[in-house]
């Protein structure tokens, strides 16, 4: 995985990678391990296309 970096003299990129590592992480009553091995994260509010969920290998 390539580094990530951002520059002591590049305000918007240092704001860019701070919100990035300070976000909240997932809420664990929104994940959980499917039986056929596939983890589920029900979103918070429904996208506009009406998805209510994202699964995603556990590997």
């Amino acid at each position: 995985m390539p580094a990530t970096r951002a520059g002591g003299l590049n305000a918007a990129a240092r704001e860019a990678l701070l919100r990035y590592v300070l976000r909240p992480p997932s809420a664990q009553e929104r994940v959980a391990l499917q039986e056929d091995g596939l983890v589920r994260l029900s979103l918070e509010r429904a996208f506009a296309d009406g998805t209510v969920a994202v699964v995603a290998t556990g590997t």
